[in-house]
């Protein structure tokens, strides 16, 4: 394999890998006698990827790829988050970016052990990032496996207190309580290392749905602040927001407004339905019905629900006059 053919192969491979916020890798050809391509991957699936795009391709290489986390020990390879929120940070430090935000009960793998901050995948996402070990609560894939065999509730209220012999806890709205005991006044729930109580009434044992629930978790989060990166009723970004709202009605959606943009079917104005995304340049809302739609906005510093199809302001004209689509999850 000649020297500039090693380099366009890489090029397209990397391409062929796309979004670097959920695909972590770091890959590179050796040409001798033989090429190989060889590095580090963030999963088998992504391995497995690689492997047929290079056999569909025909690319003369051998493939020398490693899963990051194959040396962690077992017990330390997937962890919950089991504070109240988890801050996903582009770097491993405090001052860092803000990229995305966990919050209680949510699962990750571990990617690189650390005690201050790991990188880890949120395994719901795919999200790649730093978070701080401190939110980490560690286990196998058995242990982890076990936990998710219980049924997953959700918390319903804005804010829930919890309870263990460690202490107390306030966990956000959409945290995710593995129920081991129900009974009309508490519940007992799982985490790897602890057992906790929760108040029956303060958690939902069906998923949300769009249809029923739309207009309650809204009222939940009406007045939130805007956080950049976040996805809690303590702060949430537009994004963080909407994927929120999907997640507790059991569906799951990309991180980002470009990603949810980029995978919803694209509708036209006049066939909007509650539940409906709405895109503008780099921002999103979710449609709630009678020209409504609700959206955690810089604007007003937080979640409002503006008037989008008879606007009722500069700032509503504004909105409507800037949407680049409407989407719908399928």
């Amino acid at each position: 394999m000649e020297k500039y053919n090693v380099t366009r192969i890489q090029s397209d491979i990397i391409n062929f890998l796309g979004d670097r916020r959920i695909n972590e890798f770091n890959i590179n050809i050796l040409n001798n006698e033989t090429s190989v391509l060889y590095g580090f991957v963030d999963s088998l699936d992504l391995k497995n990827k690689i492997e047929k795009y290079i056999s569909d391709k025909g690319y003369e290489l051998s493939v020398s790829l490693t899963v990051y986390g194959e040396d962690i020990p077992d017990n330390f390879r997937y962890a919950m988050i089991t504070t109240s929120t988890a801050d996903f940070r582009k770097d491993d430090r405090f001052r860092s970016e803000r990229v995305h935000q966990l919050i209680f009960g949510e699962w990750v793998k571990v990617l690189k052990l650390s005690d201050s901050y790991c990188k880890i995948k949120d395994l719901k996402s795919g999200y790649i990032g730093f978070i701080a070990t401190k939110s980490l609560d560690f286990c196998s894939l058995d242990k982890m496996n076990n936990i998710i065999s219980h049924k997953c509730s959700f918390v319903n209220k804005r804010f829930t207190k919890i309870t263990s012999q460690n202490g107390n806890k306030w966990i956000p709205f959409g945290s995710k309580i593995y129920v081991s005991d129900y009974n009309s006044d508490y519940s007992e729930f799982l985490t790897p290392s602890f057992s906790f109580k929760v108040s029956s009434d303060d958690i939902q044992n069906d998923n949300f749905t769009i249809d029923n629930n739309l207009e309650n978790i809204v009222d939940l989060y009406e007045g939130v602040p805007y956080l950049w990166g976040g996805s809690s009723t303590y702060g949430t970004d537009c994004s963080g927001f909407v994927g929120r709202i999907y997640d507790v009605c059991g569906i799951n959606i990309p991180r980002d407004a470009d990603q949810q943009e980029f995978t919803s079917t694209s509708i036209q104005q006049s066939e909007l339905e509650k539940g409906d995304l709405i895109f503008f340049p780099g921002h999103v809302g979710i449609y709630m019905g009678n020209g409504l739609f609700a959206h955690s906005n810089t604007k007003y510093s937080g979640v409002t629900i503006n008037n989008l199809l008879e606007p009722q302001d500069a700032y509503e004209d504004y909105l409507l006059s800037s949407v680049t689509k409407y989407g719908r999850i399928k």
